[in-house]
């Protein structure tokens, strides 16, 4: 055979094949839901508008929808929600799509947005309908949900129950979620609600039981979480646990978005005293000794500070230094006092003996 015409035939068949694909008139992955969903600020719209054709805004029932195309494939559903916009960007269209071949409308009666989609070489349309609702988007009967809402509200009905454990279990699914700007205010909450229900229960543990130990792991837990809603996340927080208190104090002269999720600071305050204390139940006096000195800095009126100090210079060896913070708790409190502890007494006569 003429080698010329083996060379046509083998370039026909190629384009029979390729052109197809090349043109975009290939039928196949349409409209196959991936998830999970994203988030973007509105302002974000602008930077997309040269890169996707976006549809008028339909309104289903109270919420405005809008649809973006491109020829990359990818079919974007907006839900606008004050100055945030969920993206449902994990829907993959025809391997590439004239964008300007779509149509939209809404059936207001059967509450779906429908899509219709037409082939250009062969003038075929497709039909394909959406519901949403919540946060989930409903395609042809399947959901997908926002699996970062999902998580939020594991983890905190495990706060709520004090299953600290579970809570940090999900701590995998977490990774999944985009941080910035839309999810912000659920982390800020979060945040606060881990150090409250974790300082109060492990306070519950050190009288009832005596079990320093959980109750550090569990305060420390709780820090941690309060730690990356409102700074940032820290891939070891207990190993600079006395900087990354000082960072947290620092946040209180910002006023910033994060800033009514706060713990008051005289609260918070107590909170580092109380695992100091915790530090000390443990013999980690040094770790102590560097969260008193922070209380103390921040409040030097801060009457029960100043005996825990004086234990843990005590047992550090540093008993001179010890008895100054001794004598400074009973000056506070008065030297008949009944509350002030035995050995205080003992330990600021010992001082007088030496």
């Amino acid at each position: 055979m003429n080698r010329k015409i083996i060379y046509t035939c083998v370039l026909v068949a190629l384009a029979i094949v390729l052109l197809p694909r090349i043109w975009g008139y290939k039928i196949e992955k349409l409209f196959v839901p991936k998830g999970p969903i994203t988030y973007y600020t509105a302002d974000s719209l602008e930077n997309m508008k040269s890169e996707y054709k976006i549809s008028n805004d339909i309104l289903m029932g109270d919420k405005k929808i809008r649809l973006l195309l491109n020829y990359d494939s990818v079919l974007v559903i907006l839900l606008e929600n004050s100055d945030e916009v969920i993206v449902y960007d994990q829907i993959t269209l025809l391997e590439r799509l004239n964008p300007y071949n779509v149509a939209f409308d809404y059936d207001e009666e059967l509450k779906e947005l429908n899509v219709t989609t037409k082939d250009n070489m062969s003038n075929e349309s497709y039909k394909y309908n959406f519901k949403i609702t919540g946060n989930s988007l409903n395609y042809n009967g399947v959901e997908i949900n926002d699996e970062a809402i999902v998580y939020f509200k594991n983890v905190e009905a495990s706060l709520n129950s004090n299953s600290f454990d579970e809570a940090a279990g999900y701590g995998g699914v977490s990774q999944n979620v985009v941080y910035p700007e839309a999810y912000q205010e659920e982390i800020y909450k979060l945040g606060r609600l881990a150090m409250i229900e974790s300082h109060d229960y492990a306070l519950e543990i050190m009288d009832s039981s005596e079990n320093y130990k959980e109750a550090l792991d569990i305060m420390v837990y709780g820090f941690e979480e309060y730690y990356k809603s409102q700074v940032a996340v820290e891939d070891d927080f207990e190993k600079n646990i006395e900087t990354n208190i000082s960072k947290l104090y620092i946040e209180y002269e910002k006023k910033d978005q994060g800033s009514k999720y706060q713990l008051k600071k005289e609260v918070f305050t107590q909170y580092v005293n109380d695992i100091a204390y915790a530090y000390y139940k443990n013999n980690k006096f040094v770790e102590a000794e560097k969260l008193l000195d922070i209380v103390l800095a921040e409040n030097d009126e801060r009457v029960v500070a100043y005996i825990n100090m004086g234990d843990v210079k005590y047992a550090l060896d540093k008993k001179e230094e010890s008895y100054e913070y001794y004598k400074k708790y009973v000056d506070f409190l008065g030297e008949k006092n009944k509350i002030i502890p035995k050995r205080v007494h003992d330990r600021i006569e010992e001082s007088f003996n030496n």
